[in-house]
């Protein structure tokens, strides 16, 4: 009874909450009875409190879900930055028919070379045949790097990656172009004994 009387008097006030804007239940049990008061107003801002944080929430994840799928997906360019003044010489070997040439135009590897689009790492490029173009790069730093076009997939340096199928596409037709042309720079290799 005199948890009752309490409950009447003063929890009420204690939100600030008026007389009227409160629901009383009861609970009654054989020797004790008391009573709960609920504040409709209260409910229905805790109500849209929790409805605002499920879409802040869920939209945050979204957008998290969004940039992962971005990451895994969206690949990367290995070549981007490369500048044509960063290469001193180039040559290209295709594979059939075992044929280097050396490359004379460097502005335009470097904007092929720019396109390329690698993603995850896959070195099951051994797997299969077809033909590949290995350009060798020697740099103004004094490093050489060797990559090959082996559509679908892109080798930087022995290490295979699965590519974008359209830039890797357009570095073998460059390559074959460079095959067909009639003052192609052919480089003669030495038999091996």
């Amino acid at each position: 009874m005199l948890v009752d009387v309490f409950l009447n008097l003063f929890l009420p006030f204690w939100n600030c909450v008026p007389i009227e804007k409160v629901r009383k239940y009861k609970y009654d049990n054989e020797s004790f009875c008391f009573s709960i008061y609920i504040d409709y107003e209260d409910t229905r801002r805790i109500g849209m409190k929790k409805k605002v944080l499920i879409v802040i929430l869920t939209c945050i994840l979204f957008i998290g879900i969004i940039i992962i799928v971005y990451y895994a997906v969206g690949g990367k360019k290995p070549f981007k930055d490369l500048e044509p003044s960063e290469i001193l010489s180039a040559t290209v070997r295709l594979t059939p028919p075992d044929t280097t040439i050396q490359i004379e135009e460097i502005e335009e590897l470097t904007g092929y070379l720019n396109d390329v689009v690698i993603y995850n790492e896959d070195n099951s490029y051994t797997e299969y045949s077809g033909q590949g173009v290995i350009f060798t790069l020697k740099l103004s730093d004094g490093t050489q790097t060797e990559v090959m076009g082996y559509n679908p997939f892109f080798v930087v340096d022995g290490v295979g990656y699965k590519t974008k199928y359209e830039p890797c596409q357009a570095l073998s037709a460059y390559a074959n172009r460079l095959l067909n042309d009639e003052n192609a720079n052919i480089i003669l290799e030495e038999p091996l004994d």
